[in-house]
C-alpha cells in the first residue's frame, strides 16, 4: 500500500525548498533531534532579546520553557539508553516507570539511580546536580513558563521578580556543555556494554584495569599475587568468587590475556599464512603501477583466494574492519561469523588490496589482541 503523506493548507511543503523543514520519517528524527532543536531555539531567542531588550519581558517565557524542555528531552533520552546499559550490565531487562512523566526532579532521580551502573557517570551527576535542581525548583512540571496560572488558579513565579538574561544564558550554556559531553559518554558506553564483557557490576573498563594491575600469569602462585588480590578486592569492592570469575575471563580474553603475559592465538590464521598475504599485498602494489589496473587486481584476488583458505581471508578482513571502524576486539568473532556467508573473492577485492593502510590496521589490531606470534610476520620484507 502506498504511504500517504497528509498535508493541509498550513502544514505542507512550499516552493522555497530551503524553508521546507523535514519532520516525521523524512530524516533521522529522535529525542536527540528534538533536544537539539529546543536548545537552538533557546539560544536564538536569547540572541533576539540581546538585539532588542524591550522583548525581554515577553520572550523570557519561551526562552525558559525551551531550555527546560531541552533538559527534559535529554533526561528521557538518557533514561532510554541507560535501560539498555543496565540490561547488559545486570543481565536483566531494566524498565523505568518514570519515562512518561514531565517532572524534572523525578527524571533526574531516576537518571542518578540508573547511571550508578557505571562509575564513569559519577563526575557528571555530581557537577550537574546544582544546575538541574535550579530548574526543578522553579519549574518542575513544565507548566510555570507555559501559563501564568496553575491548575488551582495560583499565579506562577510570584517568588521571583526578575530573571537576568545574561546570567541565565551563562548557566544554561554551562549546563548544556556538560549534558552534551555526558551524551557522548553514554554513546561510548552503549558500544562498550554491547560486547557483553561484564561481570557482576564490573564494567569492561574495570576488568581491563584489573588485568593491567595483575602480575604476570606465571607469578600467580607467588606472594605478590596474593597481595595484589587483596588490594583489588578492596578497591573494587568485590568478593573472591567474583575475582575468580574475572581471572577466568582475563585468561580467555585475547586482549586482556596479553596484559598478564599470555597469548590467546587466533585459530583462523597462522604466521606463514599472514606472511604470504603480506608478500602478495606488497607485490600487488608494485605490479599495479605497471599495467591495466582492473586486470592486475582481479589476477591478484584470484591468487590470494587460491593460496589462502576462506577462514584466513575472513580473519584478515575482520582484523582490518576492527582497525578501520575502531571496534572493540570482541567484535572479531562476531565479524568472522558474518563474513562466513560472504564470497571470499568480494572480500579480497573490496577489503584487502586497495585499502592503503590495511596492513597498518591489521598490525594495530594484532597488537591489541596480543598476537605476538603473528606479529613476527611483519618482519618479512617483500
Amino acid at each position: 500500500m502506498r504511504r500517504v503523506i497528509y498535508e493541509n493548507e498550513t502544514f505542507r511543503m512550499g516552493k522555497n525548498v530551503d524553508l521546507n523543514a523535514c519532520v516525521g520519517n523524512n530524516g533521522f528524527i529522535d529525542l536527540y533531534t528534538y533536544q537539539c532543536g529546543y536548545y537552538e531555539a533557546t539560544i536564538e531567542l536569547i540572541n533576539s532579546i540581546k538585539k532588542s531588550w524591550t522583548k525581554a519581558d515577553l520572550l523570557i517565557y519561551p526562552v525558559v520553557y525551551s531550555a527546560r524542555h531541552t533538559i527534559e528531552l535529554f533526561l528521557k533520552n538518557q533514561l532510554f539508553n541507560l535501560k539498555y546499559i543496565n540490561s547488559k550490565a545486570k543481565g536483566v531487562k531494566f524498565e523505568s516507570q518514570l519515562i512518561n512523566t514531565h517532572e524534572i526532579k523525578e527524571l533526574w532521580n531516576q537518571f542518578k539511580k540508573l547511571s550508578a551502573v557505571d562509575i564513569r557517570y559519577e563526575p557528571y551527576t555530581k557537577d550537574l546536580e546544582e544546575y538541574i535542581s535550579d530548574f526543578y525548583q522553579v519549574d518542575n512540571t513544565g507548566e510555570t513558563f507555559r501559563y501564568p496560572f496553575s491548575h488551582e488558579d495560583v499565579r506562577h513565579l510570584t517568588d521571583l521578580a526578575c530573571i537576568n538574561i545574561d546570567i541565565f544564558e551563562k548557566r544554561f550554556t554551562q549546563l548544556y556543555k556538560m549534558i552534551d559531553e555526558l551524551g557522548y559518554l553514554t554513546d561510548f558506553l552503549i558500544n562498550e556494554y554491547k560486547e557483553g564483557t561484564v561481570i557482576k557490576g564490573l564494567s569492561r573498563q574495570q576488568i581491563k584495569e584489573i588485568a593491567l594491575e595483575l602480575p604476570a600469569r606465571k607469578d600467580w602462585g607467588e606472594n605478590v599475587f596474593a597481595i595484589k588480590k587483596a588490594e583489588i578486592l578492596k578497591k573494587y569492592n568485590i568478593s573472591s568468587t567474583t575475582f575468580s570469575k574475572v581471572l577466568s575471563l582475563i585468561q580467555r580474553h585475547k586482549e586482556f590475556a596479553s596484559y598478564v603475559g599470555l597469548e590467546v592465538p587466533l585459530s583462523e590464521i597462522n604466521k606463514d599464512q599472514l606472511k604470504a598475504y603480506i608478500g602478495l599485498y606488497h607485490k600487488y602494489h608494485q605490479d599495479v603501477k605497471k599495467g591495466d589496473y582492473l586486470e592486475i587486481k582481479n589476477n591478484y584476488v584470484d591468487i590470494i583466494c587460491k593460496e589462502l583458505p576462506p577462514e584466513v581471508i575472513q580473519s584478515l578482513s575482520a582484523l582490518a574492519d576492527i582497525g578501520y571502524y575502531h571496534l572493540y576486539p570482541e567484535a572479531y568473532d562476531r565479524i568472522i561469523k558474518e563474513k562466513a556467508d560472504q564470497d571470499v573473492f568480494n572480500i579480497v577485492f573490496d577489503d584487502l588490496l586497495d585499502r592503503r593502510i590495511v596492513l597498518d590496521k591489521i598490525k594495530e589490531v594484532l597488537q591489541i589482541l596480543g598476537q605476538r606470534t603473528l606479529l613476527q610476520s611483519f618482519e618479512y620484507v617483500a
